[in-house]
């Protein structure tokens, strides 16, 4: 409820419907601007040694690439080497599990606001180069606090192909449930996760990666417990060795050699006023400038550049019935950004921006959304998701993997693209199975 000033009163602490979460966004919204502003209007950014950088030295880099590989080639990629903190706090209230999600206005978000985990905080905001408030429950995921139990903590790659070698820290803590619940904030039960990974433009990508990392397994109330029969059934099948060897046979590789040069002097961007654009469209993105303005961040305001892309990218995870559990078909390959060389990814995926040589997977669709990626390094960059009954048999170009395995590997470090956690969040809602064919 709104105050005639568009203050947030009354905001329940925790959810009890969807409607709820949807009105709790779009009061998130309220003050929220953004708009294309000139270089010359970027006071915290500059040029630097030929990259774009903000003037503190912390939050991230656009910098010039010339990658070696079978050609040499120059490209434009994200550098964030410090490692953000992606934190999700939970707790059992009243019998069953709460998460603490955050409702976040970003620039590049298509909905302007999604939920995102408890805390999704790079150390420029939580050392808080930008000059501004702390990071709400920062602390309990980087100092001592004897009172959380932490039930996940991994390293997880960031987009390969938009980033230089970067990664972050996924944490899931179990929390007292009386913690204050700060404003912008609310706990929200186990059983709305179980729709709200079915919405399109509703959750950021670390919330989603989150929740793919959480126990799926156990009393309904008390873990994330995914809606369709044949996925749990799938989770309480055994983990084989001989398919896990082939994985991690197939993950091994070289990551490829780069060095930074000028963007200024590399042939095909042009660098003005108003922002970065390729001459001929290579990677198919390019980069602006603007202002923004959203009430309860750190900071009120501030100036940023943002990659936006030309065309629409699509992820689509396979799956198949197998004795009545369901199983989905997965890739081993690399990406030109990735500090591992080679990383999981799913049966198909195309970046936005670019194009690809085969066309998307066809098939039943068990489940589909359409998703922004990174609000807050990417201008409305849209992907399609899909989940996919597999109808035709599709020729195995990758490794067909139970659900148990899917999540054993979801839950080491450096393996699986952001992409595939986004499609496996996405196994916890209600899929679509009536009349889905079985391999016996």
């Amino acid at each position: 409820m709104l105050t005639s000033k568009g203050e947030v009163v009354g905001t329940p602490q925790r959810a009890k419907s969807m409607q709820e979460l949807y009105g709790f966004l779009a009061e998130s919204k309220i003050g929220f601007l953004v708009a294309p502003i000139r270089l010359r209007e970027m006071a915290s950014w500059h040029f630097s040694d030929g990259a774009l950088s903000h003037r503190s030295g912390g939050f991230f880099s656009v910098a010039g690439v010339q990658l070696e590989g079978e050609q040499i080639r120059q490209a434009i990629f994200l550098y964030q080497p410090q490692s953000a903190i992606t934190g999700l706090l939970t707790s059992l209230i009243g019998g069953e599990r709460h998460f603490l999600l955050q409702a976040r206005a970003e620039p590049g978000n298509i909905a302007h606001a999604q939920f995102g985990p408890t805390v999704q905080s790079t150390p420029a905001n939580y050392l808080r180069a930008h000059g501004g408030k702390a990071s709400p429950y920062i602390e309990l995921f980087t100092t001592h606090q004897s009172q959380i139990q932490v039930l996940h903590d991994s390293m997880q790659l960031d987009y390969g192909e938009r980033y230089l070698f970067k990664s972050k820290r996924l944490i899931v803590a179990q929390c007292d449930p009386d913690i204050p619940v700060e404003a912008g904030f609310v706990w929200v039960p186990v059983h709305l996760i179980n729709e709200l990974v079915a919405q399109s433009n509703f959750s950021t990508f670390d919330l989603r990666s989150l929740l793919a990392m959480c126990d799926w397994f156990g009393p309904q109330e008390v873990t994330l417990w995914p809606m369709t029969p044949a996925v749990r059934l799938g989770l309480q099948q055994p983990i084989r060795s001989n398919v896990m060897g082939d994985v991690f046979n197939l993950l091994q590789g070289n990551i490829c050699k780069y060095r930074f040069c000028d963007i200024s002097v590399m042939t095909n961007w042009l660098v003005s006023d108003t922002g970065l654009v390729e001459h001929q469209a290579l990677q198919g993105i390019e980069v602006g400038y603007y202002h923004v303005e959203v009430r309860g961040r750190e900071v009120a305001q501030w100036n940023q550049p943002l990659v936006s892309s030309k065309t629409d990218g699509h992820a689509s995870l396979l799956c198949r019935m197998v004795d009545e559990s369901l199983e989905v078909l997965v890739r081993v390959q690399a990406e030109t950004g990735l500090q591992t060389g080679k990383a999981l990814l799913p049966s198909y995926l195309r970046y936005p921006g670019t194009t690809a040589d085969s066309p998307p997977p066809q098939g039943k669709i068990l489940l589909q959304t359409t998703e922004s990626d990174e609000g807050g390094r990417f201008f409305c960059d849209t992907s399609h998701y899909e989940l996919i009954m597999d109808s035709y048999g599709a020729k195995p170009n990758g490794v067909w993997l139970r659900i148990s395995e899917l999540k054993f590997l979801l839950s080491k470090s450096n393996i699986c693209s952001i992409q595939l956690r986004c499609l496996a969040s996405m196994l916890l809602g209600s899929l679509h199975m009536d009349t889905t064919p079985t391999i016996e």
